[in-house]
């Protein structure tokens, strides 16, 4: 009798037990190279953040401009209260804030936002790969408007991340490509970035994440790098749906080893380089893998933003990581079969200036004849200044739609052709500082919004916070389901074929089936014209 009472007083404490959804995340936890702890909660309270956590060997020494190398065992526990260290960068009219002037060659770094309270929590994953002032030498993922809690409370895991940037990034040359497995060179900030994918592939579970819901995003380089992983061998599976901000499949054009009409091979570049600190020795790599940084940015001579004096440093199309122009496999449907967001700003242009020496309407002829090959005098006609006045304006019109309104298009169709979800938008949104500083919906306005963080330089107000809500709401629907819309807010439609959707981020959010269509129809012509086979 007393057995069976005991048995009955039992049955709800071993119902609870079986109900049990699994462990806690508790301190310290196992990671690739060792347990970590110090994880943070915010202030608000529901996340918990660890920041700094080693994801490959630091890329130093023999290991400059080399692929990511398995992160080495470290003693103890490794407190990850503080982000690492930026990639060094050269010095930025656009400086970074004061908080992320740390940098070094040790950069290789994760940080993970999580609200999860069970590793079986599964929580979907949002990976975020930052920009870089429209390019691939700039940046951080420490920069405030990263912060991933106000993302992270909508029970989504956030992990960013830093990665190699300019010449310590991208830089190509023979030597290197020689010593390579796959006798290539240039794209090891590609390959760090894929490190880090494997690297939440195998371990965001201990963070309450499911790998196998992943989505992968980033603005202006970082966007432009996620469409080449879009069709990257390498990567393929480590995402499950991928998000562009400002950039698209057009970005990447240089090639290992051929040249493109004005834009020299990487390998060419590499060599050039090389020259200059007087490199030509059968020992050329050993004495540049040993140059400080100080040498190696003066010889490098990055630019800053498109129209900078210098050079561009950048992915390249070597035909092993990125098999062949990125735009012309998207075209040809072979990217990542994975639902999409992609859009651009109505003022992307306005923080870049001019080229060098066109100040005046023929001078900006020239310039266009230089730039798009393909079909100049539809560009001209698209985009005509009329007066000398007219010309920055018209600059920045151009330089918008064709860095990112016009690719963002191009991605969403290619997309849509293959009956693949693709929600495309235009960012329009004037905020007060932006209005006073005259720079409109200009490059990267958008990600404070999409991050929730209103942070920086140019002021907001409150519809800017009403519409950072919108905006982090439709963010993390799709990072969870792969459709953006939300209960109560405007439909946002996928695009069809050629019929495209466009949900306009303005003070308020609405859709468009047209946008600049005269104009992106034009540039999308000069850039197929440019690239069609020669007769």
């Amino acid at each position: 009798m007393f057995s069976r009472c005991l048995a009955l007083t039992l049955l709800p404490i071993l119902a609870l037990a079986q109900d049990e959804p699994g462990p806690k995340i508790t301190e310290p936890i196992l990671v690739d190279g060792g347990t970590i702890g110090g994880g943070e909660e915010s202030p608000m309270g529901g996340v918990t953040s660890w920041k700094g956590i080693p994801y490959a060997a630091p890329p130093v020494g023999p290991l400059r401009w080399k692929s990511p190398q398995p992160v080495p065992p470290w003693p103890g526990l490794m407190n990850c209260t503080d982000f690492g260290p930026a990639c060094p960068q050269p010095p930025s009219a656009l400086a970074l804030p004061p908080d992320v002037q740390n940098k070094s060659e040790s950069c290789l770094r994760i940080n993970v936002w999580s609200p999860a309270k069970r590793v079986t929590d599964a929580l979907p994953v949002f990976v975020w790969i930052h920009g870089s002032c429209g390019g691939f030498a700039r940046g951080a993922s420490s920069e405030p408007i990263y912060e991933g809690e106000f993302l992270a409370k909508r029970k989504i895991v956030v992990v960013s991340f830093n990665y190699r940037l300019g010449v310590l990034g991208w830089l190509a040359h023979p030597a290197l490509s020689k010593e390579s497995a796959d006798g290539v060179s240039g794209n090891y900030g590609l390959l760090d970035q894929i490190a880090a994918l494997e690297w939440v592939k195998r371990n965001i579970a201990k963070f309450g994440g499911d790998p196998g819901q992943v989505t992968v995003a980033g603005q202006s380089g970082g966007a432009a790098c996620v469409a080449a992983l879009m069709v990257c061998p390498k990567a393929k599976g480590l995402f499950h749906r991928a998000i562009l901000q400002g950039a698209g499949p057009r970005w990447i054009r240089r090639k290992l080893r051929e040249a493109r009409g004005e834009l020299e091979s990487g390998e060419d570049q590499g060599e050039f380089l090389l020259s200059r600190l007087k490199c030509v020795s059968d020992k050329a790599l050993e004495g540049f893998r040993s140059r400080s940084l100080e040498e190696l940015f003066d010889a490098a001579r990055t630019a800053e933003g498109p129209f900078g004096e210098g050079e561009q440093w950048g992915p390249v199309i070597d035909g092993v990581l990125i098999p062949d122009d990125p735009w012309k496999l998207w075209r040809n449907g072979q990217q990542a079969d994975v639902p999409i967001i992609c859009g651009g700003n109505a003022n992307d242009g306005s923080t870049f200036g001019v080229p060098k020496g066109v100040v005046d309407v023929w001078q900006y002829r020239d310039w266009v004849k230089r730039e798009f090959p393909g079909d100049a005098g539809a560009i001209c006609k698209a985009f005509a200044p009329n007066l000398r006045d007219d010309v920055p304006a018209t600059v920045a019109e151009l330089y918008s739609d064709a860095l990112s309104v016009e690719p963002a298009r191009f991605a969403a169709r290619a997309h849509a052709e293959r009956r693949r979800k693709a929600y495309l938008y235009l960012f329009s949104r004037v905020s007060p500082g932006a209005e006073k500083r005259r720079i409109g919906a200009y490059h990267g306005a958008e990600t404070p919004y999409t991050f929730g963080n209103m942070v920086g330089p140019v002021g907001h107000d409150m519809v800017d916070h009403t519409l950072a809500k919108k905006l982090c709401d439709a963010w993390a629907n799709f990072v969870k389901t792969g459709d953006p819309n939300v209960e109560g807010s405007v439909e946002w439609p996928a695009c069809v074929d050629q019929m495209d959707g466009w949900l306009e981020i303005g003070d308020d959010l609405r859709v468009l089936r047209e946008v600049r269509k005269e104009r992106l129809d034009a540039l999308a012509e000069a850039r197929e014209k440019e690239e069609a086979p020669k007769k």
